[in-house]
């Protein structure tokens, strides 16, 4: 079949412009849906993995780590 994208009279038509700018707008919903979804899911993994990284600041403290080696430490 023809390519109807390259036919000039097609593009200028305002059915063809809103068809294409709702192809887009879905696209960038969909993009923007899989990146919320992706997100979560590595912030799941690495909560499990190592929570202490995505610990809440009002949840429990994190436990103090001295700076040095000397066996003292200064809260």
């Amino acid at each position: 079949g023809s390519d109807l994208h390259s036919i000039p009279a097609v593009r200028g038509d305002p059915c063809w412009q809103v068809t294409q700018q709702l192809h887009l707008l879905i696209e960038k919903s969909v993009s923007q849906r899989y990146q919320r979804l992706i997100s979560t899911a590595v912030k799941d993994e690495v909560s499990r993995v190592l929570p202490s990284l995505v610990m809440d600041d009002r949840a429990s403290p994190r436990p103090k780590v001295a700076a040095h080696v000397t066996g003292s430490f200064a809260p």
